[in-house]
C-alpha cells in the first residue's frame, strides 16, 4: 500500500514541475484496457508529449528509471497511437515520449530527473 501511495504522491508532483517547464497538461491516467496507461499527457509548442512518471525511495537499490523495461517501452508507443486515435487527432502529430524519475529523499523531498524523448533513445 505504501508503493502505491508514494507512486501517486511522484504522479501528483510531476504535473506541477511540468507546467512550470511551460507544459500544458491535456490529461492525466489515460487509460485503455487492456493496453495500460499514460500517466500525463501534454502540450508544449504544439507537440504532444506522452510521459511516465516513475518514483523511488532513496534507500532503493537502483534507479526509477531502471524500472522501464522494453516491453514498458512498446506499451508506452502503442498508448499514444491509441490517444492520438481516441482524441481524433492525425497519427503523423509531432509528439515524443518523455520519463520523469524521481526520487523521494529521507527528508521528504524529491528529486527530479526528466528524460526528453526517452523512448526513441531506448529502443
Amino acid at each position: 500500500m505504501q508503493h502505491l501511495f508514494l507512486g501517486q504522491k511522484g504522479e501528483d508532483t510531476a504535473p506541477a514541475y511540468l507546467e512550470k517547464k511551460g507544459y500544458k497538461i491535456r490529461e492525466r491516467n489515460f487509460s485503455r484496457r487492456p493496453f495500460g496507461e499514460i500517466d500525463i499527457v501534454a502540450e508544449k509548442q504544439g507537440k504532444i508529449i506522452f510521459i511516465e512518471v516513475k518514483t523511488i525511495k532513496e534507500q532503493d537499490d537502483f534507479l526509477a528509471e531502471d524500472e522501464l523495461s522494453p516491453k514498458k517501452y512498446l506499451c508506452l508507443l502503442k498508448m499514444a497511437e491509441i490517444y492520438l486515435s481516441a482524441k481524433k487527432l492525425p497519427q503523423e502529430t509531432a509528439c515524443q515520449i518523455d520519463i520523469i524519475a524521481l526520487t523521494k529523499k529521507e527528508n521528504g523531498k524529491y528529486r527530479l530527473r526528466h528524460y526528453k524523448n526517452a523512448v526513441e533513445d531506448n529502443l
